[in-house]
């Protein structure tokens, strides 16, 4: 038994020892490195992250009143459907996808707006 305690406590130090190496050469091998940096503006992902934004906002436009209409007309129909007590419901649904709506068709032009700002 003292034989596998003397051979595990040795492997541990061994593994201590590696570890305190390997940190210090890595170490020196990132201060040795050259580094280069360039312009992130002029880089892959910015400009394909500035595309991608450009593409979704112009796709907004197209789907948030498209969507928010065919929600309003749905809860129209749901609230002729229903009694005195649903009427009231429907109607602030009704609202609240109608505001929900020319918030959604407002946000394309200030992110465009925004990204115009930050060129």
């Amino acid at each position: 038994m003292d034989k596998i305690k003397k051979t595990a406590k040795r492997f541990l130090d061994f593994m201590k020892k590696l570890k305190a190496l390997t940190a210090a050469a890595l170490t020196v091998f990132l201060t040795i490195m050259p580094v280069y940096a360039s312009d992130i503006a002029s880089s892959k992902l910015a400009t394909g992250t500035e595309k991608l934004i450009k593409d979704m906002t112009s796709w907004l436009l197209v789907i948030a009143p498209t969507v928010g209409g065919l929600t309003i007309i749905y809860f129209f129909i749901r609230r002729t459907v229903g009694d005195e007590m649903d009427h009231k419901k429907w109607n602030g649904r009704i609202i609240g996808a109608l505001i929900c709506t020319v918030l959604a068709t407002l946000a394309s032009p200030i992110i465009t707006l925004l990204m115009d700002y930050f060129k």
